[in-house]
């Protein structure tokens, strides 16, 4: 019941934010059995989103830090990961969880839309 009420989140999510400005979100395996605990977009416009999700009273997380920047792995010279890097820059988080309605995501959706004028 779990992963169906996520996969079916995960759809939403995918549908609804599907041709909406520069958004990149993540494809899945229909094979995996993810029980995804947030739904990963990246867009360059990643402050103008998030502000707007604010503004409707969603929390979001960014991505997570890229580990070769973490300060107990630092190496010298230092690692060049630009992908890591770039999708830590544009990363941000959308939540699913079971607490989380239709409706929510709907309005998830919208702010986004009016995020980027549609």
């Amino acid at each position: 019941l779990i992963l169906e009420d996520r996969a079916k989140k995960w759809r939403m999510y995918s549908e609804g934010l599907q041709g909406i400005g520069d958004i990149e979100s993540m494809a899945i395996d229909p094979r995996s059995s993810l029980a995804a605990f947030r739904f990963p977009i990246a867009s360059h416009e990643r402050e103008r989103i998030s502000d707007a999700l604010t503004a409707a009273g969603v929390e979001i997380r960014r991505f997570f830090y890229p580990m070769h920047l973490q300060p107990k792995l630092l190496s010298e010279p230092p690692l060049s990961l630009p992908a890591a890097e770039d999708l830590y820059d544009r990363g941000i988080c959308l939540p699913i969880h079971y607490r989380l309605t239709e409706q929510d995501i709907l309005t998830v959706i919208t702010a986004i839309r009016d995020a980027f004028g549609r």
